[in-house]
C-alpha cells in the first residue's frame, strides 16, 4: 500500500500501530507475569515470538521502550502521515509523545525492516 500511497502523492494515517500492544513489549510483559491475555492468541504469540524476541533485543540495545521505537520507525516510513494509537495511561501517552522526538538511524531501521519486512504480496509474504 505504501508504493501506492507515495505514487498518488497520498497521505497514509496507520490504525493500531502497535498491532494491539504486539510491539509494546509484550514479551517482557510475559516473563514479568504482566501481560493482558486478550491481545494475541497464544498461537500467534508463538509464531511470532522469533521476531519479537530480536525486536525487543533492538530495542533494549537503543535504549527506548519498543511502543516508542515502534512508533518512531513507523512514522519516519515514507507516505505515512499519521497513526492512530489509543493509550490507555499516562505513561502510554508520553511514550506516544516522545515518538516524535525519537530519530532510527539507517542501521537501525535497516534492523528493523529486517525483522518485519514489507512490501511483498499479500496475504502469504505479510510479516504477520
Amino acid at each position: 500500500m505504501i508504493p501506492a500511497v507515495q505514487a498518488y502523492g497520498l497521505g497514509l494515517s496507520v490504525w493500531s500501530p502497535l498491532h494491539r500492544g504486539v510491539l509494546a513489549g509484550i514479551l517482557a510483559e510475559e516473563k514479568a507475569g504482566t501481560q493482558r491475555s486478550d491481545r494475541i492468541s497464544a498461537e500467534q504469540l508463538d509464531r511470532l515470538r522469533p521476531q519479537l524476541t530480536e525486536y525487543e533485543e533492538l530495542c533494549a540495545e537503543l535504549g527506548h521502550p519498543p511502543a516508542r521505537v515502534a512508533l518512531a520507525w513507523l512514522l519516519q516510513r515514507p507516505g505515512v502521515t499519521s497513526a492512530i494509537v489509543g493509550p490507555n495511561t499516562i505513561e502510554q501517552l508520553d511514550d506516544t509523545v516522545a515518538a516524535l522526538d525519537l530519530h532510527l538511524d539507517d542501521p537501525a531501521v535497516a534492523r528493523l525492516d529486517g525483522i518485519f519486512p514489507g512490501y511483498r504480496t499479500a496475504p502469504e509474504d505479510h510479516a504477520w
